[in-house]
């Protein structure tokens, strides 16, 4: 089955890889997590809004946690970092324990063992509670981006360069 994130995007909602994953319109009471990540002003909370109203999933921006412990600890702090990080811990921990659908926005540095790590941990605490793991990458060019931050009225869906929805294999 599909469905359309924008007029003339089509994504799968799951993969013939992870068959076991429920439809994430509905199905079996497990929490799944979507995470939707790509760079700076591509859109993610555009199409995680997006998302959050056809699913009625909830919705953690990537901001939530870290406008938060800044605001107690004060900017890349250590005690910020480790707040910020318990806060989203604890969030995704709670979803799966009250069957709690999320979207998550994030900006992942790929090139990062412990970025990788860090989705494949998130990955595992969804999966292993028969929950599902979806990760969006959003893409768009340098200068849509730039445009779209001069200009946050612009809309992305008809700009992407990219949308690629997969379940997650670490």
């Amino acid at each position: 089955s599909r469905w359309t994130c924008s007029p003339g995007r089509i994504i799968q909602k799951s993969c013939a890889c992870c068959p076991d994953h429920k439809d994430i319109e509905g199905g079996m009471a497990t929490a799944n997590l979507i995470v939707i990540c790509g760079p700076q002003a591509v859109g993610k909370m555009t199409v995680a809004e997006s998302l959050r109203d056809k699913l009625k999933y909830n919705m953690m921006m990537n901001h939530d946690s870290i406008e938060v412990s800044d605001r107690i600890f004060g900017f890349a702090t250590p005690a910020q970092r480790e707040f910020n990080m318990f806060f989203r811990e604890k969030a995704f921990e709670l979803a799966v324990k009250h069957d709690v659908d999320l979207i998550f926005t994030y900006v992942c540095a790929f090139d990062s063992p412990q970025e990788r790590e860090y989705l494949t941990r998130l990955a595992d605490l969804f999966t292993s509670n028969q929950g599902g793991f979806y990760f969006v990458e959003l893409s768009a060019s340098l200068e849509t981006r730039l445009e779209r931050k001069e200009n946050p009225s612009i809309q992305p869906p008809g700009l992407y360069g990219r949308i690629s929805m997969f379940c997650w294999a670490g």
